[in-house]
């Protein structure tokens, strides 16, 4: 087999296996994260925010996946719409997780959902 070849399958492999152990990182930290309430998931996203983003995109994933581990549909919708402030510049991602967030509270019976999704995407 050419040199290339081998070289073009080591560098694959080797920045493949680096994408996908780095999610699955990501995912052992939303995880852990999980077993915080959600008042502190939501104050660690804010205060984190303008600082370290990245720290305050996992503690908005873990507020998410807390919601829908927890099949609270308020709290999940919350996380939807804690996401899609990380998206500022990407109109599309936005509005899909705002949908996502519409979505599941259309149908309850609460006093501000999902009417107050309607009009509080930023844009």
């Amino acid at each position: 087999m050419p040199a290339y070849k081998v070289l073009f399958y080591f560098v694959f492999l080797f920045t493949t296996q680096s994408f996908l152990f780095g999610q699955e990182k990501d995912r052992k930290v939303v995880d852990s994260l999980v077993t915080l309430e959600f008042e502190e998931l939501s104050e660690k996203i804010f205060k984190t925010y303008k600082t370290n983003k990245i720290d305050s995109e996992l503690y908005a994933k873990a507020y998410l996946s807390k919601g829908k581990k927890e099949y609270n549909l308020i709290n999940t919708a919350i996380g939807y719409i804690n996401l899609s402030h990380f998206y500022t510049n990407d109109l599309t991602q936005q509005i899909k997780y705002y949908d996502s967030a519409i979505a599941i509270t259309k149908n309850i019976q609460h006093n501000r959902y999902p009417i107050e999704l309607y009009i509080y995407i930023k844009v």
